[in-house]
């Protein structure tokens, strides 16, 4: 009887590891499911991930070929490529209540910025969206959101490669600017401003300051500060 129990006893082990390692394997895949519908909801852009790996025992997270394509009414086309994301975050910070990254890898390939029939630009479209779901709309949990400080980033390392514009008000306007940024590294960065403050010099070395100060303005009339001509490449 003892016996028959152990052998049992066994096999039902057996059966919960494997049941175990099945959900361990199909995590990535959920969690980036999860992720991709998060984006979607923010953004209100389709969202895309290559590869998700999250890392369970270590606090980190990779990414691999993140696209996000522009709503219908500015193409459809791919609106931002990123082949790699890679964080490394606080993870008691976070327990804390607190985001603070460690480390965070960025590398766009490509960022398209496209201008609407309207005059409106793809990226106020997804500023007033990402405004939306900070305020607690727009498909994210509002509570979740507030719960959250951010708590800086120790070392930032970002790469550019391209920014693509045209014009469906305007068919001919179109441009590149190749941007070539290769791992420009910003470290100890404590807050939202000081994080904005690097990224608008950034822009402005680029040549992109027209670009900055259309997102930065709450309301754009359509031609203000909106047409890249003497600014292209």
């Amino acid at each position: 009887m003892i016996r028959w129990l152990t052998r049992w006893c066994f096999r039902l082990l057996v059966l919960a590891l494997l049941l175990l390692l099945g959900v361990w394997l199909m995590m990535d895949s959920l969690s980036k499911e999860m992720t991709e519908q998060r984006l979607e909801n923010w953004t209100g852009l389709h969202a895309s991930i290559g590869k998700m790996e999250v890392g369970w025992l270590r606090p980190t997270l990779r990414m691999e070929n993140v696209l996000l394509y522009n709503s219908a009414a500015y193409g459809g086309t791919p609106c931002l490529s990123v082949p790699e994301l890679w964080v490394e975050y606080d993870r008691a910070a976070l327990w804390q209540r607190q985001l603070r990254f460690k480390v965070l890898r960025l590398n766009i390939a490509e960022l398209h910025v496209v201008e609407g029939p309207d005059g409106r630009l793809n990226l106020e479209a997804v500023k007033q969206r990402l405004a939306g779901a900070a305020a607690g709309g727009g498909g994210l949990d509002g509570r979740a959101q507030k719960s959250l400080e951010f708590a800086g980033i120790e070392t930032l390392a970002l790469s550019l490669g391209r920014l693509r514009y045209s014009s469906l008000r305007q068919a001919e306007t179109r441009g590149y600017y190749q941007l070539q940024v290769e791992d420009w590294v910003q470290t100890q960065i404590t807050s939202t401003d000081a994080l904005l403050q690097s990224l608008h010099g950034l822009a402005k070395a680029k040549g992109l300051e027209w670009l900055w100060q259309r997102l930065a303005k709450p309301e754009n009339p359509v031609g203000r500060a909106g047409n890249p001509g003497s600014h292209q490449p």
